[in-house]
């Protein structure tokens, strides 16, 4: 408000719109100061001595460069207001807590997100004020490790919200003052105590959150690395135990010529892997996933190896895991079934006894492997694999199924 004369000053002292405790200004003035302090506008107060000659009556301030008798006053105070409430305010007067934002003391909140796959909240904390000799990392570091761990998660907006989030607390959080101080000093009188306000520094411990936010993100990038790496080299590790296998090659062999063909070590062999694909192409609509939608249909791989004494045959089908309860259950028995009923038919040569091996690929992952032998051909129809194998060991049963036999 104002700019005012000397006399329109004195007028709103008498009518008590300024008080000894307002903040004026005038022209070439380097800070605001107390209304009190400014010479003629308040009557002289007994006892209180005078700065400049120690004689009793108002203060007497320097004289200041500019338009003489112009001063620029705060509006009043509210005393009452919850705002002297807040944390951080604790043992100030209202004086004192305008005197230091006019330092650089400022009311500040930060923000924190936390991210639920899809949903994403951003929420702050409870208002502060933070004085101008103060460092507010101490209050930034549980909002920005809640948003590092909990904010990231969320789709498309966690990860937007949370770099936001996290550079805000990390710059000494939302500064909320003007709009803190407007319903107690007026919108006008909280931008002009704000004008000439000094920025706040940083400091040791605010660095501190910055270091955290650029640490954290690298420990978990490099343990993520690490997992990774981990994990390749166990792979590694696994195929080159794997290959010293016998029957290896023959596995590696039959696992190449899948993809969603039908092929085998003979004509009989080719013949019952063609009838086989063509019962599970057509059962591959007719089970739904776990969303309740159905399958769509897509080739599925077949090879068959009939031998003296065994049989292997092998599956690709890449919705296999997205069938579960008990349509995966169905479908288990109905390939072993199916197996047995085709590996069962007179021109393959297989008779009851005969080792039965079933692999099922997933994609690029060999997930499961039925162990057991063919039945009479008056029980194939309820016939069941001796075992049923699945993780890591797939592999290892499956190769050694196509282990050249034993001479004797």
């Amino acid at each position: 408000m104002g700019p005012y004369t000397t006399e329109q000053m004195i007028g709103f002292a008498q009518a008590g719109n300024v008080t000894r405790e307002s903040l004026v200004w005038t022209e070439g003035q380097s800070e605001w100061m107390a209304a009190g302090a400014a010479n003629g506008l308040f009557a002289p107060v007994a006892g209180i001595p005078n700065r400049d000659n120690g004689s009793i009556g108002a203060p007497m301030p320097r004289r200041m460069s500019g338009e003489p008798g112009r001063y620029v006053p705060t509006p009043r105070v509210d005393q009452n207001s919850p705002v002297w409430n807040i944390a951080g305010t604790k043992g100030l007067s209202p004086s004192e807590v305008m005197e230091d934002i006019a330092r650089g003391g400022r009311f500040v909140t930060f923000r924190y997100v936390i991210s639920l796959l899809f949903v994403t909240f951003r929420r702050t904390t409870r208002v502060r004020f933070v004085r101008a000799d103060e460092s507010a990392a101490g209050d930034a570091w549980v909002p920005t490790l809640i948003t590092l761990i909990a904010g990231w998660w969320g789709i498309p907006w966690g990860p937007i919200f949370s770099v936001r989030a996290i550079f805000t607390n990390a710059g000494g959080g939302l500064d909320v003052t003007e709009a803190m101080l407007a319903p107690v000093t007026g919108a006008i009188g909280a931008r002009a105590l704000l004008a000439g306000r000094p920025k706040a520094k940083a400091g040791a411990n605010l660095w501190s959150v910055w270091g955290m936010v650029i640490l954290i993100p690298f420990l978990f990038s490099c343990l993520v690395l690490a997992m990774v790496a981990r994990s390749s080299l166990k792979e590694t590790r696994r195929l080159e135990e794997l290959q010293r296998l016998p029957g290896y090659e023959g596995w590696h062999n039959a696992d190449g010529k899948l993809n969603g063909n039908a092929d085998g070590n003979n004509n009989a062999a080719r013949a019952v892997a063609g009838i086989l694909k063509t019962m599970l192409d057509d059962a591959d609509g007719k089970f739904t996933t776990s969303s309740g939608r159905a399958l769509p249909r897509e080739p599925v791989g077949v090879w068959c190896e009939f031998r003296e004494h065994d049989t292997i045959v092998l599956l690709q089908w890449d919705k296999y895991w997205r069938i579960t309860g008990e349509d995966r259950t169905k479908i288990n028995r109905l390939i072993w079934e199916m197996t047995v009923t085709m590996s069962s038919r007179s021109e393959t040569g297989c008779g009851a006894g005969t080792s039965l091996t079933v692999g099922v690929k997933c994609e690029s992952t060999w997930c499961r492997a039925f162990l057991g032998k063919l039945p009479e051909v008056s029980h194939s129809t309820d016939s069941k694999p001796d075992r049923e194998i699945t993780g890591d060991d797939v592999r290892r049963h499956l190769i050694s199924a196509f282990a050249p036999p034993a001479r004797h």
